[in-house]
């Protein structure tokens, strides 16, 4: 088999394999295992090889730049009513984040705070606090 492209990363690497092969080329990562068990290694070996068979290499090559050249491309969302690319996400459950983290603390520090001893008079039925 023949290197048709070195990645830096795993992710990377088994997208593009699946790509060729959706494409009918035989691929195939044959550092695949050892970056999976042995990830703080991958620049140390020279990043993850993708290699096809000798016979789909030209067809590989021209996939694969396809590819790469896309990899680098930022999604791009545009707007349906004007067709504006200047968007952001408004997403408010992100603004529950934060509101989420706020009540885990106050929680926190209201089941490990010192309580104060309540008591009860049994005559009146009036509650207080020592």
């Amino acid at each position: 088999m023949i290197t048709v492209a070195t990645l830096g990363d795993i992710h990377q690497a088994q997208l593009l394999r699946s790509y060729l092969q959706s494409e009918g080329i035989e691929a195939d990562l044959p550092d695949e295992m050892t970056i999976l068990n042995t990830w703080h290694l991958a620049h140390a070996i020279g990043g993850v090889r993708v290699q096809v068979v000798p016979q789909d290499l030209e067809s590989a090559q021209h996939r694969t730049a396809e590819f790469l050249k896309n990899l680098d491309q930022p999604v791009v969302h545009r707007c349906p009513e004007c067709d504006s690319t200047h968007t952001s996400d408004d997403n408010p459950a992100r603004n529950w984040t934060l509101f989420g983290f706020v009540v885990v603390i106050l929680i926190a520090v209201g089941i490990f705070a010192p309580v104060r001893p309540k008591y009860r008079c049994r005559d009146c039925q009036h509650s207080f606090y020592v």
